[in-house]
């Protein structure tokens, strides 16, 4: 089965952006579309609490990587 995946990026109060959901749900619509799973993938220092936030979203599976280099996350960096 093919798999539809979208990068979920917090908010510095810990809050998912706008944007970002969005992106969940064109995915959404898209796995659905295209008879694929959707994958979410949290990156944070705890991505627990993100995680938490994207169940209602539907994923398949919410992926999830925790690690200190992300505490201090802007995209302009990577």
């Amino acid at each position: 089965m093919s798999t539809v995946l979208i990068v979920a990026e917090a908010q510095p109060d810990g809050h998912l952006r706008k944007a970002t959901l969005h992106a969940v749900g064109a995915g959404k619509d898209l796995a659905k579309k295209a008879g694929a799973q959707l994958h979410l993938a949290v990156l944070a220092e705890d991505p627990a609490p993100l995680a938490e936030q994207l169940k209602p979203y539907g994923a398949a599976v919410i992926h999830t990587v925790a690690s200190p280099a992300f505490a201090h996350y802007v995209a302009e960096s990577f």
